[in-house]
């Protein structure tokens, strides 16, 4: 595949999800390397690969009314599934054993005339 370099070209390429719940009992982990997590993926936003990111709450979380997060959920662009998998399992939350990596799910959307800027 060619060096793709402007956003326009970037848009071609296919868009995958990325769910990836954590270990329980990891917040304090993530937190710990939460700034190294967002910096990768600030990159991947500005280089035009990345599309949303965010953490997720627990289905019932606690009456504690503390930060709670179960996990990861991330859309963003890649030349392959394979590619797709090597974004996520480089990151630093596969890395440190945070995500449960039994559980990861990285799926290809598939193509959406209504929202593809390309029609």
């Amino acid at each position: 595949m060619p060096f793709i370099t402007s956003a326009a070209s970037l848009r071609r390429l296919p868009l995958f999800f990325a769910y990836c719940p954590d270990k329980a009992g990891m917040l304090s982990k993530r937190m710990e390397v939460r700034p190294t997590h967002l910096a990768r993926w600030s990159e991947e936003k500005d280089k035009g690969y990345g599309e949303f990111g965010s953490g997720y709450k627990p289905l019932n979380p606690s009456s504690s009314g503390g930060l709670e997060i179960d996990g990861s959920l991330m859309i963003f662009r890649a030349e392959t599934v394979e590619k797709a998998w090597e974004k996520i399992k480089t990151d630093v939350y596969w890395t440190e054993g945070i995500w449960d990596q039994d559980k990861v799910v990285v799926r290809e959307f598939l193509e959406n005339p209504v929202f593809n800027d390309q029609a």
